[in-house]
């Protein structure tokens, strides 16, 4: 269910990339998930001690039971979504067992191997059109799946994955224009088009404030 357990302290201005998947966070007496983000904001809870369990698009409807679009570009207390999950994760936390959700296997939550395959192929660089008829469904049905389980348009979710493995391949000492070709960008003026629209900055201005968190969790998905 869970793909990564992280700890960490934000600093200030430590940046949150956009991102397809779910979190949930322990930050003093808060348990709270967030949903995929469409656009980057500084983080949360700076200066604080930060759990943070990963949740990957496949397994996020499954183990939430709400729409995952019902959560893009927010921060919820976790009981109000999942009462019984929030009360389950809780003790496990005060219990220090946390690490064992990611290391030990669990029950598989519900899942839909139609999504399954479109977001591995759509993370391959395949365009929407041909993902959906690899799927054997229409664009607006594919649309319709991946609202109800990634919380994103499969255009959306395409380009948050590009642009979010090529600034993290950059903050990991590759150049800029590496990065770039090496993600499916057309070229330096594309990586940074989509960049200043994602993040509202340049690429360059972007890199160093990448929290260093995103590179432990960058191959979850």
């Amino acid at each position: 269910m869970f793909d990564t357990l992280a700890r960490y302290q934000p600093a200030a201005g430590r940046l949150v990339l956009p991102d397809v998947c779910c979190d949930v966070t322990f930050a003093g007496n808060q348990v709270n998930v967030s949903g995929p983000l469409t656009h980057a904001r500084e983080s949360l809870a700076i200066g604080q001690d930060v759990v943070l369990l990963r949740i990957a698009p496949a397994a996020a409807y499954g183990l939430l039971r709400v729409p995952i679009s019902a959560l893009t570009n927010y921060v919820v207390p976790l009981d109000q979504v999942h009462r019984d999950l929030g009360r389950e994760l809780e003790r496990a936390h005060e219990r220090g067992q946390l690490a064992g959700l990611v290391a030990r296997p669990t029950p598989a939550v519900e899942g839909d191997p139609r999504f399954d395959a479109a977001a591995a192929a759509l993370g391959r660089g395949f365009p929407v059109r041909r993902v959906a008829s690899m799927v054997g469904l229409s664009e607006r049905q594919l649309e319709r799946l991946f609202n109800l389980r990634a919380g994103l348009a499969p255009k959306a979710f395409a380009r948050i994955l590009r642009v979010r493995r090529a600034l993290i391949s950059a903050r990991r000492g590759g150049s800029l224009a590496a990065a770039a070709a090496a993600h499916g960008f057309a070229d330096q003026a594309h990586f940074n088009r989509d960049v200043r629209s994602l993040t509202g900055r340049a690429p360059g201005s972007v890199v160093p404030n990448v929290g260093s968190v995103q590179d432990i969790i960058a191959g979850t998905i």
